[in-house]
């Protein structure tokens, strides 16, 4: 549990690599999520972060002044939401390593994302780098030091001739050092570990460090897959090619079979047959001594940029939330994520998440009030369970969001978030209709053979879909501005409809030139 009290940390992620809000917003965001049982936030600056010294900034009319960050400490003191910093100190060094200012430090020029751990002058700029944020936050217990999917550590380490393992735990020996001057407990994501697993080499941290195992995707009591020396599956799987529940095999896939025989028998009391308990890191980890705080998702980064899958959210937060409560862990965190990496194109905006907020919450024991008062609880869960479904293998999104749109007379709170829902269903209906009018297209482009009615037919969806696409982004780009700003703001809009628009175009004039060569082919 929570060192300091007997309640489990019930947090939220804010990253803001991607779209983000106006610093304005902070007061009525700790308000919300105060008010829907949320008691931490980990915030994940990068680079709107105010450092002094550092020329990082991609945009820097939106990086926070001072006063912001004093702010959102003030008004999450106000509410009961603890703020926890996050600075990424060995991988995801991206927003800082693209300019080539920086890029000396990385390890690796190709993708400049790892701290090269044999640059002194490197490591010091990273040093300083958590000792900024480390005096903003005077009063937070915790800090997230990131050193997840470290993937050049790798080169470090056959550069060197050393074992990746001791590089990693060296160098968060010297973070932790840092981090304990300031009466601190440092929080890191635990892939690292887990892809480099060796049984007995973790006592060096064990006592001086809180583990966040991740995992966004996975539903129900047990699953195929698990994460120990990379992600593996049963080689039972092989003999039933046919089954539909079988995993996915990729390149160079790993299993469990092949594991060094003292992880197998690590692992053994969470093996079921071809299937391993979910989440079962949190049960590993626990049972070797670590204080665990589980990571799920509130927001995640995929169906390219539009649209949350509430029901794979809903499902996994309650999983997490299970075995936290089983090994009586610290809590979990929402993981909000608003790019896969500094270098993605960015997600949807934070207002869709809140649906899944409220069930966090309420999986891990608060009782929060409505969000959306005035509509139903079930209503609001029936509906977005809907809108996933659309994502997977129905196509009646817009039935769905004009549904949403007659209920928003009887919101007595937060129309704003529901009407962004609202919009990410209707852009998420268009995109999926640009997305086959352009499939018709390419499916043609060897041999021309449709006849000229097809051909125009296709010229006149495509030039609907432009206009609805210009009219729908003249109604969402004002609503998003009231909150949102900057140039990963534009970035979002321009992915959600100047690239859709600008294929559309590019289609239009190729159907243009078939229906002539046809025409000229067929005589009509």
């Amino acid at each position: 549990m929570d060192t300091q009290s007997s309640r489990p940390i019930i947090g939220v992620h804010l990253d803001m690599k991607g779209i983000v809000f106006r610093p304005a917003y902070i007061p009525q965001l700790m308000r919300d999520l105060a008010s829907q049982g949320i008691n931490a936030v980990l915030v994940e600056y990068e680079d709107i972060f105010p450092f002094d010294d550092l020329d990082v900034a991609y945009d820097p009319p939106t990086v926070w002044s001072k006063a912001a960050i004093q702010t959102l400490r003030e008004e999450g003191q106000k509410h009961g939401v603890e703020i926890i910093p996050l600075q990424q100190c060995l991988g995801h060094l991206e927003w800082v390593f693209r300019w080539g200012r920086y890029a000396e430090f990385a390890e690796s020029r190709e993708y400049p994302s790892t701290l090269c751990l044999t640059d002194p002058a490197g490591k010091a700029l990273v040093h300083d780098m958590l000792c900024q944020v480390l005096d903003a936050h005077p009063e937070s217990r915790f800090i997230h030091l990131g050193m997840d999917e470290a993937f050049a550590l790798q080169q470090t380490a056959a550069r060197t001739g050393q074992d990746v393992l001791d590089l990693f735990i060296d160098y968060l020996l010297e973070l932790i050092e840092i981090v304990e001057r300031y009466g601190k407990t440092p929080i890191i994501w635990s892939d690292m570990l887990e892809d480099h697993f060796v049984a007995g080499r973790f006592d060096r941290i064990k006592d001086r460090v809180i583990l966040a195992p991740w995992d966004y995707g996975t539903t129900g009591a047990r699953s195929p897959v698990g994460r120990i020396l990379g992600h593996r599956v049963s080689k039972a799987w092989l003999e039933e090619p046919e089954n539909p529940a079988a995993p996915p095999l990729g390149p160079g896939a790993r299993f469990f079979e092949d594991l060094p025989e003292e992880i197998q028998a690590l692992i053994a009391p969470y093996r079921h047959g071809r299937e391993i308990d979910s989440f079962f890191q949190v049960d590993l980890w626990t049972k070797l001594g670590f204080r665990v705080l589980g990571t799920t998702a509130v927001r995640d980064v995929s169906q390219d940029s539009i649209l949350p899958n509430y029901l794979t959210h809903f499902a996994n937060i309650r999983g997490w939330a299970q075995a936290i409560t089983r090994n009586n862990q610290l809590g979990v965190i929402g993981s909000s994520w608003s790019r896969g990496t500094t270098f993605c194109w960015p997600t949807y905006p934070v207002d869709a998440a809140w649906p899944a907020i409220t069930v966090l919450a309420q999986a891990m024991g608060a009782a929060p009030g409505p969000f959306f008062t005035g509509i139903p609880a079930e209503t609001v869960e029936g509906l977005t369970g809907k809108l996933s479904r659309c994502l997977k293998d129905w196509s009646i999104e817009s039935d769905v969001c004009d549904e949403m749109e007659a209920l928003l007379p009887q919101l007595t709170a937060h129309r704003y978030e529901w009407q962004s829902i609202i919009y990410l269903g209707r852009i998420y209906a268009l995109y999926r209709q640009a997305t086959f009018a352009l499939l018709e297209v390419d499916a043609f482009r060897a041999g021309h053979r449709p006849v000229t009615p097809e051909w125009q037919r296709r010229l006149d969806d495509q030039h609907r879909l432009q206009r609805e696409l210009t009219a729908l982004r003249s109604a969402v780009e004002p609503h998003f501005r009231q909150r949102y700003h900057g140039r990963h703001f534009t970035e979002w809009l321009d992915h959600a409809f100047a690239v859709p628009l600008e294929r559309l175009r590019e289609a239009e004039d190729r159907c243009q030139a078939y229906l002539l060569a046809m025409r000229e082919e067929y005589g009509w």
